[in-house]
């Protein structure tokens, strides 16, 4: 007898999870499709990623399940559903998408403009701007973050604050080596300043920083740091949990252009983008919540107000503009939300 999924989950990226989190609960009938198999045999290259295309296509074209997930929202499932209209296609939002990636002639987005038609967004924010840069979302659902409320599953706890400040690196080795893509370049001036202003911030306060590596050893990443704060920073090295459970324990967390910056206004937590971008590209946000001036005088003034700030002032403050970035329900995660959308097509 052939095995029929009625789910099929698109993509290795957080394939486990989704299975875990949101398919087993609601259908045993489901199956993977990624590009591991191919990559394993032919190498991680255009050849791979083209004969897995082929494969999913005519799997699906046979098969035809009732619903494909992915949580690659910015990947080949924004194509493929255009083939099949009798197939249910949804993307789970992994990331920020912001300036930068909406639109193509700052280097980083995708020329293609993104076509999703069903959307599991952080919150109405990707709806309104999405289409404001002519990007595509024939059904927008803001849900909040996936992994950010598996987290909040297994770890929901209220724990008292070990740092002031909760840094999230935005490091990559490559804005250190290329010295002739001037869009890194300025990614990694945007960088350096931000470094700058936070050290001398915390050593003038005489405040406990933590900042949450983007590896999980001891690298590049870790020397330049190291090497900048010394002992002014505990440097966090990165595991599944590991950036969220630092900044469950910090007063304030700060980012250029992180998605956990985002996932801690979810939670209500107090939280700043840092952006000095000529036109906003690291942090399309309301300048509630972005600093902008790349001066120490108003870093100084934003960062300190928002530290001595009372946390129900502030979360009254940013109430409405908190759940329109990242639209997080405490009473039920993301994976539920998201499940009982599904189910609308299992029967």
């Amino acid at each position: 007898m052939i095995f029929r999924p009625d789910i099929v989950i698109f993509d290795h990226l957080e394939s486990k999870n989704i299975a875990e989190f949101i398919v087993k609960p609601i259908s045993d009938k489901f199956t993977f499709l990624n590009i591991k198999f191919f990559s394993k045999y032919f190498g991680e290259n255009n050849f791979s990623r083209l004969l897995f295309l082929i494969y999913s296509v005519i799997y699906l074209f046979f098969f035809r399940p009732k619903c494909v997930i992915t949580f690659r929202d910015n990947g080949d499932i924004q194509h493929i559903h255009k083939i099949f209209r009798s197939i249910n296609f949804f993307a789970i939002q992994n990331g920020n998408r912001t300036k930068r990636e909406l639109i193509s002639k700052y280097g980083y987005g995708q020329k293609r403009k993104l076509n999703l038609p069903n959307y599991f967004s952080f919150g109405l924010y990707e709806k309104e701007t999405f289409k404001y840069f002519g990007h595509i979302i024939q059904e927008c659902i803001p849900v909040g973050s996936f992994r950010a409320s598996i987290y909040q599953a297994k770890f929901n706890q209220m724990k008292s604050k070990k740092y002031d400040i909760c840094f999230i690196s935005m490091w990559r080795d490559v804005n250190f080596n290329s010295y002739d893509d001037n869009v890194l370049l300025k990614e990694t001036e945007q960088m350096k300043m931000v470094d700058d202003l936070i050290l001398e911030f915390v050593e003038r306060h005489k405040l406990k920083l933590a900042i949450c590596l983007r590896s999980g050893h001891k690298g590049l990443e870790y020397n330049y740091y190291k090497s900048l704060y010394g002992k002014s920073a505990k440097l966090v090295f990165r595991d599944e949990f590991s950036t969220y459970k630092t900044m469950d324990i910090s007063e304030l967390i700060i980012s250029s252009h992180s998605t956990c910056s985002s996932e801690a206004l979810g939670w209500k937590k107090k939280s700043i983008y840092v952006d000095f971008s000529k036109n906003n590209i690291f942090a399309y946000f309301d300048k509630s919540i972005v600093i902008r001036k790349p001066e120490f005088k108003s870093f100084d003034s934003k960062v300190k107000a928002l530290l001595d700030m009372n946390q129900k002032t502030y979360q009254k403050k940013l109430k409405n503009y908190s759940s329109y970035v990242m639209n997080y329900d405490s009473k039920k995660p993301t994976f539920e939300k998201i499940q009982d959308e599904l189910k609308k097509y299992l029967s």
